[in-house]
Formats: C-alpha cells, structure tokens, sequence
C-alpha cells in the first residue's frame, strides 16, 4: 500500500483498532498524518487504542510533527467553558475555544436572530428533564368537525397565503446506555398516551387530535432493538406458544433449554411467576461475557415486568422514521459521535462527575523518567448510614477515563443550548462562576 500513496491519513486515530494501526505504522515508503483527539477516546471498552500516543512513543522526536486545533465553530464559549470544565477534571492542559457567530436571519436582512443573541443562556440546568422534554411538544389541537356549522366569516385573501415554513424545533436527548434510551421514549410515549386519554375522554371526545408528539433515534429504531427486547420478556414471562415465538437466536438458544430443563408444566403458576429461574441461563451468560447491553435488556424486563410489551407498543406508535420530523430524538452519546445538533439535553445516566476524584502519582521508572499516573473514583457511601459513632464509611469505586471522555464527546455536541443534570452542571473548575452562574 505505501508504494500506491504518498502520504496515509488515519482518522479518529484516538480509537483506532490495534490491527488498524499496525497495518498504518507498517507503511515505511510513504508519510503518515494522525487525526484525532484523545479526549474523545471512547471505545477502550473495545480494545480501540490510541494510535497517536502509539506513534509518539516510537517515532524519534525530529521526526514528529504536532499540531494543535483548539478552536471549534461548532458553539460559543459558554459550551466551550463545560468543555473545559471536563478538560480540566482530568487535569487536561487542553482548552476548547468556542467561536461559533450569532445565527443571521438573512430574510430579516442580516440581523442577529433573538435565539442566538443571548449567549450567556446557552448552558442550562434541567430539574426536571421530563417536563422540559413536554416543552419541545406542540400542545394537541382540536378542529370542529367537516359537518358542523359555522357562521364565522370568510378569511381575508391576504390571510390565507402560506406562512413560510418555519425549521422544527427538536430536541436531542443523549444517553449513556441503550437502556436509558428506552426508558426515556417509554416515559415520552407514556406522556403522549395521558395526553390523548385526557383529550379524547374528557375536553372533546368527539374530536381527534390534528397532530402527534414524535420520537427519532439516531440510527433508527432499530438501535433499540426493541425485537430482541420482546423476546427477553418472552424468556421471562411468556408461556409455551411464546417461548416458541422467540426470534433472536441468541435468546432462542436459552428459551429452548428452559423448555427442555423446566420440572414444572408451563400452565403451573409458580413456574410461571419463577421469573429468577426462568432469567437464570441468560443473567449467567451474561454476565459471564460482560454484556452490557444485555444486561440492560435483563434489568429493563424485570423493572416493567409484564407492562413491557404495552409500553414497547407505544414507543413503536410515536416513532417516525425521518429524524428530521421528530419532536425529540433519542440517541446513546457513542452513536452521536461526529454529529451536531442545535438543542442537547444529556441525560443523568453519565457518570457523576460532579463526585469524581483525581489522584495524580508518580512512579520513578529510571534514573532521568518519572511516569505519572491519574487514577478516578467516585465515593460509594455505606448504606448503612454509618456505625454508632455516627461516621459515614465512604468506599471509592475507579472510573475508567473514557467514561468522562463520553461525558465531553456529548456536551460538545450542542450547538446552540446544552441542558445539563446538575450532577454535571455543579462540576466546573475552569471558569465556575461563568458557567453556574450561566444555567442556574
């Protein structure tokens, strides 16, 4: 390959995979340009590694070009300032410039638009996150029916031209987990569906809504995976026909041995309501093989038990394929990475970085090296409330660095507004008084 090129550029070089990397390093006859930036390493979790540390570790110095971006035209400073708020919890050197200009209306002739021109509103606290993403949902409106009389006088000609159609405004919600997300629709469609009951049963019941609040997910719903979901609550709780229902070969496999295991019929109750045992196979293998994913699956199916597949239905009912006809749209902050949105509400299943903690040490490796070495925790209180001097035993727990990674990677996606859990938002030791003051 380095006969063909002149120079190789590797992007996201920050998560590259060792076999990616080491097909790069290997290309002697050609240049090679690294692109990424190890604040957003994200995917250690996967084995990715970052191929510019790598590089810097084996290429002589007068043989190293750095170079440095520092400004991004994505958002203004007072985004920037929780960038490097996060920055600076991982004791970073790195600063964020946020240049983004004042959104012009140009069919305003070029003034400022009233949105963009206060800045100082663009970082804000969500206490109640659920009710802010209501906000983001047109109020259902009522027509009189086709039949029914009206003695109002026609409109004027003038009024009756077409208003220039104005951008949707959305909302985008990022989540740590794909578990979260589901939990976040689950609640936005359930709301949906009090809305309808209230507007059908009790305003007009004669009358139908004009328009509906709807869900997107960064790539679609399949993201969810909502199929193998179904199939999840089927090993959990389904009888015989729907345990042979089960399409996902990978909960089929288990579906079939508790077939085959069970010592009691499937019309006996106390097998039925035996949801551990049922779950046992699938929890162990599991958790055997660290699958997050499916472990959030297992944990949802016990939380809503055999309410799921209603609320399952109803996220399908508000879903609409184009995000850009969507209210709010759902995504995990790993899928989110690359991508930009005007509105970003993250979600309070991030780590707690309001709690974290660094610890810097250093270890002498020879006579002229001395490596130094961060580790992060988060305090674990007792739950016992403490013993009967009344002292708090506190233990810590580590936190992988890619965790706050995650945590950056998703702030910066905001373009114009970033909404904030306030375990995220009281953490900011770059500019604190700027950026409380800001979203309180």
């Amino acid at each position: 390959m380095d006969y063909d090129y002149d120079v190789i550029m590797l992007d996201e070089a920050q998560d590259a995979s060792p076999v990616m990397w080491s097909v790069v390093k290997n290309q002697d006859a050609c240049g090679k340009i690294l692109v990424g930036d190890p604040n957003q390493e994200i995917y250690g979790f996967a084995g990715a590694k970052n191929a510019m540390d790598a590089a810097a570790a084996a290429t002589p110095a007068e043989h190293l070009t750095r170079r440095t971006l520092s400004v991004s035209f994505r958002f203004g400073p007072e985004i920037a300032s929780v960038a490097c708020s996060l920055l600076a919890l991982k004791g970073s050197a790195d600063a964020v410039v946020g240049a983004r200009r004042a959104d012009v209306d140009e069919e305003a002739g070029g003034e400022v638009a009233a949105d963009a021109a206060a800045d100082a509103a663009a970082v804000r606290v969500a206490t109640a996150p659920i009710s802010l993403i209501k906000t983001f949902i047109p109020p259902l409106t009522t027509h009189a029916p086709s039949d029914a009389p009206s003695d109002a006088p026609s409109a004027p000609a003038a009024s009756l031209a077409r208003p220039r159609k104005k951008k949707r405004e959305q909302l985008v919600v990022l989540c740590r987990s794909n578990g979260s997300m589901f939990d976040v629709a689950g609640q936005v469609a359930e709301v949906v569906a009090e809305e309808d009951d209230n507007f059908h049963d009790v305003i007009f019941p004669d009358w139908k809504p004009s328009a509906n609040p709807k869900i997107a997910f960064v790539g679609g719903e399949e993201a969810l995976r909502l199929d193998q979901l179904v199939d999840v609550w089927r090993l959990a709780f389904g009888d015989l026909d729907d345990l042979h229902r089960v399409d996902d070969k990978y909960v089929r496999t288990f579906a079939r041995r508790l077939v085959e295991d069970s010592g009691y019929p499937f019309h006996h109750p106390e097998w039925t309501r035996d949801v551990d045992k049922r779950l046992e196979g699938l929890a162990r293998a599991t958790a055997a093989q660290r699958d997050a994913e499916m472990s959030s699956k297992i944990a949802i199916v016990r939380r809503f038990g055999k309410r799921l597949p209603e609320r399952v239905r109803a996220i399908r009912r508000a879903t609409v394929p184009d995000r850009d006809d969507a209210h709010v749209v759902l995504s995990t902050a790993h899928k989110s990475k690359g991508l930009e949105f005007d509105t970003v509400l993250l979600w309070d299943d991030f780590v707690d970085v309001g709690a974290v903690r660094a610890t810097t040490t250093t270890t002498t490796t020879t006579s002229t090296n001395v490596a130094a070495a961060t580790r992060f925790t988060v305090p674990i209180h007792n739950a016992q409330g403490g013993n009967e001097f009344g002292f708090d035993f506190e233990e810590e727990e580590d936190v992988d660095p890619d965790e706050i990674n995650l945590v950056y990677v998703a702030a910066t996606r905001a373009k114009k507004r970033l909404y904030l859990v306030r375990s995220i938002s009281r953490w900011s030791p770059y500019d604190r008084v700027r950026v409380v003051n800001a979203v309180t």
